[in-house]
């Protein structure tokens, strides 16, 4: 056996020891143990290359990492009750299940299509309770203005404050909240009922009585 030829399977062996024995990569690990043992059996190194353009075993590796990869990232959202994030992942599960990879660039052409599309539908699903937790302290002063026991003669100014305070919620939802959003989908339409989703809920750090006096104002500011 010649040099170049031990030189590889050192090679492969060191990445095959890399995910020997963790659970999370036994799919990569799979992929490289057979690459190893490719090399290992091949009495040449032209021979190692037919029987990995044969079984496209480089491309097996790849798509070993991207299962195990896509698996984690799937199981972590699941389990931190975030659907949005973790279904780009489970769509890759799927795909990965239905489709055998041949080539490298099929597998990152469908995962980075896969991936961008839901990049879109996870920011529109973070615009409402971004806009909501940014809108917290001028609620709040819109609601101690509203309700603070004030002099007779400030009682005017108190109101002109809340509608002026609202109104400039609504002009700032209508013009630039919505149209911004739109931009990336065009029938984006904020559901006001999310924002009590536990991926929402646990964004916006306060008790459930202040929580829903803020959203009761979100909804008055915004038509939402």
């Amino acid at each position: 056996m010649e040099q170049r030829h031990k030189e590889y399977i050192a090679y492969y062996k060191a990445r095959m020891k890399k995910y020997e024995g963790d659970p999370d990569y036994t799919n990569t690990y799979a992929a490289e143990k057979a690459l190893y043992e490719a090399i290992t059996t091949a009495p040449t190194l032209e021979e190692f290359g037919e029987r990995v353009k044969e079984k496209a075993l480089n491309v097996q590796v790849s798509v070993g990492l991207v299962k195990d990869e896509a698996t984690l990232r799937a199981d972590f959202y699941t389990r931190l009750n975030e659907p949005i994030r973790a279904a780009p992942h489970l769509e890759i599960l799927e795909n990965l299940a239905k489709t055998t990879y041949t080539d490298v660039l099929d597998l990152n052409t469908m995962v980075g299509d896969v991936e961008t599309r839901w990049q879109i539908k996870i920011a529109m699903d973070e615009t409402l309770v971004e806009e909501f937790y940014t809108s917290w302290k001028i609620l709040e002063d819109i609601e101690d203005a509203e309700f603070s026991q004030v002099p007779e003669r400030w009682k005017t100014e108190q109101e002109r404050f809340v509608r002026k305070e609202f109104e400039s919620m609504r002009q700032m939802w209508d013009t630039h909240t919505i149209p911004n959003a739109r931009k990336m989908d065009p029938h984006y339409t904020p559901n006001i009922l999310e924002l009590y989703e536990a991926r929402h809920r646990r964004k916006v750090p306060f008790e459930d009585a202040p929580f829903q006096r803020r959203v009761a104002g979100f909804r008055r500011g915004t038509g939402v």
